[in-house]
């Protein structure tokens, strides 16, 4: 007796929108965080409130970015690769951040 092999196929499955608006915000984050990083230093520290207004706004890209990956969870038949990523890059970067400012009001 031959046994026919299961052929499973995830029909209806997509890349989540969200997903994907999560994981390009992260990236966004971490360029942003990697510029200013590397202007202030140039400057010796010294950076003006540009460079701080910049932080902040990076701050709350990854604020949304995490936002929009955990939204993207509550979706059906989607793929995860993105939602994941998304949320993973958002929370190290919120993380970070958020150390880094209370870091600057201690010191």
């Amino acid at each position: 007796m031959i046994l026919k092999k299961a052929k499973y196929k995830f029909k209806g499955r997509v890349h989540s929108k969200n997903g994907i608006v999560s994981f390009l915000l992260g990236i966004a984050a971490i360029i942003s965080f990697f510029t200013i990083s590397i202007i202030s230093g140039l400057n010796k520290g010294q950076g003006d409130i540009v460079l701080g207004a910049i932080g902040l706004t990076t701050f709350l890209v990854s604020v949304y970015g995490f936002l929009a990956g955990y939204k993207s969870f509550q979706e059906k038949d989607i793929y995860l690769v993105a939602p994941i990523l998304g949320i993973g890059i958002n929370g190290i970067m919120l993380i970070s951040l958020f150390c880094l400012y209370i870091l600057g009001i201690v010191l």
